[in-house]
């Protein structure tokens, strides 16, 4: 009952002590800012009485002023003639302007004394006001104290109450304990039986523990020639993976000296047609010159043409220089995949052998009689029975007595906790029990709901983790396929050089070399289409990226409406949003700009395309038809 009554009384200071300690700290608000206030009424009445002073002295300096001119003006000779006069008027404007501003130093002196009167009694209603408010401040304290008291009882009530939960729980769980000791003495009793008679039947059969011995034997040397196998094949996988890599690396060195030797072959046509060009344009038109140029340049080309077959030849031989290599590479791997196949066979024969010795084990321990001896088999199948019984009561003995031992140390711990609780004790704990039974399921009810909640917030921040860590790989995806364009772009700009190159050298040229340069044209055009389909893969693979970006978009801006109830994880969570859609603006404006560049150079193709079909058009000046004319004069 005396308990009961100190929880009543805390429970009335925790209800009282909210409302008082609110008026403490408004009391303590309202003295700093009267505290503040008396200060700064203060600091303006030093203030006002400085400046007050300093006009005081104007005024002062002012007045003597004043009589000093009143006496010169009295003192003053009558008859000095019109500089008298003139003067006169003077010193009465000054005089009356000196008046004036005595007046108004007389109106601001009484203007501020009125204000000093006003601040003064200001800062003494405010003097009066704190020293109201000091006891308020003394019982605010002497509140808080009473209220450390309390709080201090409080924490006492709780730590009993927690001591009082205890003792119930362990006082609850003692029936059940012995009634497990009970039990598990029990079957401590039989299991000790049945593993004397399984040592006893054990003991009859001494002769099939060798054997048994011999087999493990066998099986063992047998796992260790598989592992060995293994091991090897293992070692042979990795050579045939270094081949493979090889003659991967002998392909592609294969492939880059081709386009080496493509290269240099359209430089040879190139070098071909810029000598005749070059030629044809540095004599003024004259039909006789360029047949002297054309001359001259047959012999040049045929020295230049002789000079790159050889280096063309030099490549080739280099080539054939690779083909040997990647023959040896092949052989080398036929080699490997017949090592390996070969270690497969005596793989498989290895595992053969073992599975019939398993076999023969299995039917010695089943019981199929190699000798014929129904007592033999009886005697085998009692071992193999035996054996199986000791392994599981040997497993369950284990565990009996681990749990033997737990329930021990539990009830030594119970009696000891039970000869401190007495009679009184154990009926505060009942009435503990009657008055916190509804507490405790409110709080568990909350602990629950807490755990709840807990559970579904991770699975959404799991899901947020997941859309982030896919937003992550779509941008180094894109990232990719950008660096990827970028490599096209360039590409074809330097595409674009060279058709303006083949442009320019074929300019002038003359009829006999109409066929290659169709041909040339024709190349381009296929290059061309070549340049449109990937564009166009691009422009598809933007819209792909460009859907995606609004499907994540969409997924960011609902997934902050399920966060509503998640109230400490909505800073990150506005974190992690504002980087999201920064990271899609960067990827928009990156899909912008590549589509931008697409429709840029999908125009300069066409634009060259168009300027290639007209190049490879007849001849329609005169001029370049008397040059056709002289070369096919000249072919003949």
């Amino acid at each position: 009952m005396m308990e009961a009554g100190s929880r009543e009384h805390s429970s009335d200071i925790t209800s009282e002590h909210p409302r008082d300690d609110t008026d403490h700290f408004r009391m303590e608000e309202e003295m700093a800012r009267l505290v503040a206030e008396n200060e700064t009424v203060k600091a303006k009445n030093k203030s006002l009485e400085k400046r007050l002073a300093s006009l005081q002295n104007d005024f002062e300096e002012n007045q003597s002023h004043l009589l000093v001119l009143q006496d010169q003006l009295t003192s003053g000779v009558v008859d000095k003639g019109g500089y008298a006069n003139r003067t006169d008027p003077v010193m009465r404007s000054q005089l009356d302007q000196f008046q004036s501003d005595v007046q108004k130093l007389e109106d601001v002196i009484a203007e501020k004394e009125s204000t000093i009167g006003r601040l003064e009694g200001t800062i003494s209603s405010l003097n009066r006001r704190v020293e109201d408010l000091f006891p308020k401040a003394e019982a605010g304290m002497k509140y808080k104290d009473d209220l450390d008291e309390a709080n201090h009882t409080i924490d006492k009530f709780k730590k009993s109450q927690n001591v009082a939960e205890k003792y119930r729980k362990k006082l609850e769980g003692m029936g059940e304990m012995e009634r497990q000791v009970k039990t598990l003495e029990q079957e401590k009793a039989q299991m000790t039986q049945d593993l004397r008679a399984g040592q006893e039947s054990s003991k009859q059969v001494p002769g099939l523990k060798r054997t048994l011995d011999q087999y493990k034997k066998q099986i063992d040397k047998i796992e260790a020639e598989y592992a060995d196998v293994i091991r090897a094949k293992t070692i042979l996988e990795v050579e045939r993976n270094m081949l493979r890599e090889k003659a991967a690396g002998a392909e592609s060195q294969k492939g880059k000296d081709m386009e080496h030797i493509q290269n240099l072959e359209e430089k040879v046509r190139e070098l071909e047609t810029r000598v005749i060009g070059k030629a044809a344009e540095g004599v003024n038109g004259d039909l006789n010159s360029e047949l002297t140029y054309s001359t001259k340049t047959k012999i040049d080309l045929k020295l230049q043409i002789s000079r790159l077959e050889s280096e063309l030849s030099q490549l080739r031989e280099g080539a054939g220089g690779t083909d040997a290599d990647n023959v040896m590479l092949q052989h080398m791997l036929d080699d490997a995949i017949k090592a390996k196949d070969k270690l497969e066979h005596d793989y498989l024969q290895a595992h053969t052998g073992k599975l019939i010795l398993e076999a023969q084990l299995a039917a010695i321990n089943g019981g199929s009689s190699i000798e014929g001896s129904e007592i033999m088999l009886k005697l085998r199948q009692n071992l193999v029975d035996a054996e199986e019984q000791l392994i599981n009561l040997k497993r369950k003995f284990a565990e009996v007595e681990a749990e033997l031992s737990v329930t021990k140390k539990e009830l030594i711990t119970a009696k000891s906790d039970l000869s401190l609780v007495g009679k009184d004790r154990l009926e505060a704990l009942a009435e503990l029990k009657i008055m916190n039974s509804q507490e405790l399921i409110e709080l568990r009810e909350e602990h629950e709901e807490a755990q709840r909640k807990i559970r579904d917030l991770e699975g959404e921040i799991d899901q947020k983790k997941s859309l982030l860590n896919t937003v992550l790989l779509e941008k180094d995806e894109i990232s990719k396929k950008l660096s990827e364009q970028k490599d096209t772009i360039l590409e074809n700009e330097k595409s674009n050089s060279e058709l303006r190159a083949t442009i320019a050298a074929f300019q002038g040229t003359t009829e006999g070399r109409d066929a290659a340069l169709e041909k040339r044209v024709l190349q381009l055009q296929e290059k061309l289409e070549d340049q449109r389909e990937k564009m166009v893969k691009a422009r598809e693979h933007i819209k792909k990226q460009n859907g995606i970006i609004k499907d994540l978009k969409e997924k960011v801006d609902a997934a902050p409406d399920s966060d509503a109830n998640a109230k400490p994880k909505e800073e990150q969570l506005a974190e992690n949003d504002k980087k999201r859609r920064a990271e899609l603006q960067i990827l928009e404006r990156e899909n912008r700009m590549i589509a931008s560049a697409w429709y840029d150079q999908a125009t300069r193709l066409q634009m060259t395309s168009v300027a290639l079909k007209r190049k490879g058009d007849a001849p329609h000046s005169w001029l370049n038809k008397q040059r056709a004319a002289l070369a096919k004069a000249v072919g003949v």
